[in-house]
Order: C-alpha cells, then structure tokens, then sequence
C-alpha cells in the first residue's frame, strides 16, 4: 500500500493529475478511512480547481483526524 501512495505522490508532482487520481483511488478503495489518503484527494482536486469537490474531501478528512474529548487534547 505505501507503494500505491508514493506512486500517486510521485505522479501528483510531476503533474501527471489522472495518474495520481487512480493511484489514491484504489488506496481509497483498500484503506477508505485513511486520512492521509482522503487528504490527497482533497489536494489533487484543489490543484485541477474542483474546489467544491476538495471541500468534500478534506471535510471527510477532518471526520478521521479531529480530537476527540477523550484524546485529552481539549
């Protein structure tokens, strides 16, 4: 899996934006609460200028990595 995202990482660098879109798709397929993941689908979609699809995404993201009361942090 760490394959899957360094390869849509390095795709998302080089600008090749369909490549990557395929790579964090499947991962989000394998592993869908991974906020890493959803984080960069959330990039991707701001970098192409789908802002309201990015909201969508990061909003997921925000649902996996916000602290909870019980984390302590609060």
């Amino acid at each position: 899996m760490v394959a899957i995202f360094n390869l849509g990482l390095a795709n998302l660098r080089l600008g090749f934006f369909p490549d990557a879109q395929k790579a964090y798709e499947k991962l989000h397929k394998l592993i869908p609460h991974c906020p890493e993941v959803i984080y960069q689908l959330g990039y991707m979609a701001e970098a192409q200028g789908q802002l309201p699809q990015a909201i969508k995404w990061f909003q997921v993201c925000l649902l996996y990595t916000s602290p909870s009361p019980r984390d302590g942090l609060l």
